[in-house]
């Protein structure tokens, strides 16, 4: 049964100084952010807001914790970068860099091993598609207009209403594609102040409609899901990257993630990631039947070591223990087809390393 959490108080008194976000307060290529995540909360009303306004969510907890990167383009599935690595055909897409999204079902879709890709300008900062596996088939989709997350400069009071819209035709399958429309509101600013810090922060509130559209080759059948209205609640700082406390409402149910260090999480097993000081991937660029990986660590810690395809599809997946200091891995590659393929090292599912390889 899930607890009350402590009251939460909310202050219109201060002495803050109203900020400005712009482009140079996002991420930046092999950024790596931890969240915090607690679902169904009961007990807060994060609606609250006003200028020169004081929140106090210092009393929250967490269930989980996740990391996210944000990697160059260039590292995630060749297959996906049609549209978001061609600065000469589709300029408007060129991605800064992509993070790792989360798999979706809808009617007859299973779309899997999903990457998002952002563009961040002085103008805007914008999601410009995805790659994904529909179907296991590898395949990428624009946002066609881009999905405008943030419109800069972005001040108190500016509003933006967004419409984006994707889709992609699968052979042999179907049709599957989004419709997105979203109003964005900046209804507050003041301090914050959470379990990972007090800041100065500028308060976005958005309402989004989406409507996922699919259509079976097999079945000669389309149909029109809406989904339920999503308002989210985002506090952005200077130089932060992502907000720094993310309030989600959908259907009554409120989950909240908010940026923190490592934090034991009972029953988790959340672990903190100790940075890897040297990995070298060998022989490269080319390899018969052994690749070795040296990965010298600063502690014991276990990784996620994948293979990925040209297509992006994953054909070999192993877990290893590493000891502190320098450690050795060894993978028979022997029986994979000649080609190239791409070497990721993961920690709590995100990647950290990615490496090119030729197999002969």
């Amino acid at each position: 049964m899930r607890y009350l959490l402590p009251l939460f108080c909310f202050v219109v008194l201060g002495a803050n100084a109203q900020i400005t976000i712009d482009n140079t307060d996002m991420p930046a290529v092999n950024d790596t952010f931890r969240y915090s995540i607690y679902n169904n909360l009961t007990g807060i009303n994060p609606s609250a807001t006003g200028a020169n306004f004081t929140w106090n969510f210092s009393a929250l907890s967490a269930e989980q914790q996740r990391l996210d990167e944000y990697v160059p383009v260039s590292s995630t599935p060749i297959a996906y970068q049609f549209y978001f690595n061609n600065n000469f055909s589709y300029p408007n897409h060129k991605a800064d860099y992509a993070i790792k999204g989360r798999d979706v079902s809808a009617g007859f879709f299973n779309v899997q091993d999903v990457y998002n890709y952002y563009k961040n300008s002085s103008a805007e900062y914008s999601w410009v598609g995805y790659g994904a596996e529909v179907n296991s088939v590898p395949t990428s989709s624009r946002n066609v207009p881009v999905d405008i997350n943030y419109s800069f400069p972005l001040n108190y009071g500016n509003t933006l209403y967004n419409y984006a819209e994707n889709g992609e035709n699968i052979s042999g399958i179907g049709y599957y594609g989004q419709k997105i429309h979203r109003y964005d509101t900046a209804d507050g600013w003041g301090s914050l102040t959470t379990p990972f810090g007090t800041f100065s922060t500028l308060r976005v509130k958005s309402t989004q409609y989406i409507t996922d559209t699919i259509y079976s080759s097999q079945f000669n059948a389309g149909y029109d899901f809406p989904r339920p209205a999503q308002i989210q609640y985002k506090w952005l700082a200077k130089g932060e990257g992502v907000p720094l406390l993310i309030f989600t409402e959908i259907s009554g149910q409120l989950t909240c993630e908010y940026r923190d260090s490592y934090r034991a999480v009972p029953g988790v097993g959340v672990k903190e990631f100790t940075p890897i000081s040297e990995v070298s991937v060998y022989p490269n660029p080319s390899v018969n039947e052994v690749l070795y990986i040296n990965i010298d660590s600063e502690s014991r810690e276990n990784i996620e070591i994948r293979i990925l395809d040209f297509s992006g599809k994953q054909v070999v997946n192993e877990l290893i223990s590493l000891q502190k200091g320098r450690n050795t891995t060894q993978l028979n590659v022997g029986q994979l087809a000649s080609g190239v393929y791409f070497i990721q090292l993961l920690n709590n599912k995100a990647v950290f390393v990615t490496e090119k390889v030729v197999i002969e």
